[in-house]
């Protein structure tokens, strides 16, 4: 699996009054927003970014998340970054999203107890 660094433009709902507002004085548009991250799913309907990854051959671990619905977005474009971090980050995400990495860990907690409980009986 390869993971896409991506950009995204889209637009967002807001709440355009604060408490009691003449109607006269509504405002009716949407938060023009940027956001950057790892895409990590996608389907018909939404895609799904996140900007922070962490983790190691036992987990992996994401922080700031967002799902867009697709008819959100204006303009979407791939990244390419030039630098390349000590750990595949690419690697981890995709064990992650293709579930080996959560069977890995299934394994190895498994291997664990087993070890722990014929220990027990020596």
């Amino acid at each position: 699996m390869t993971v896409k660094l991506i950009l995204v433009h889209w637009e967002d709902a807001i709440t355009p009054t604060d408490g009691w507002t003449d109607i006269t004085e509504l405002k009716s548009e949407l938060a023009d927003c940027v956001s950057v991250g790892f895409l990590v799913e996608e389907n018909d309907k939404t895609i799904t970014i996140v900007s922070h990854v962490s983790g190691d051959e036992d987990g992996t671990d994401i922080d700031g998340s967002l799902v867009l619905d697709k008819t959100w977005i204006k303009e979407r474009q791939d990244l390419s970054i030039s630098y390349t971090p000590d750990k595949d980050v690419g690697r981890l995400v995709g064990r992650w999203l293709d579930g080996s990495l959560v069977v890995d860990k299934a394994k190895n907690k498994l291997k664990r107890k087993i070890d722990a409980e014929s220990s027990r009986f020596k």
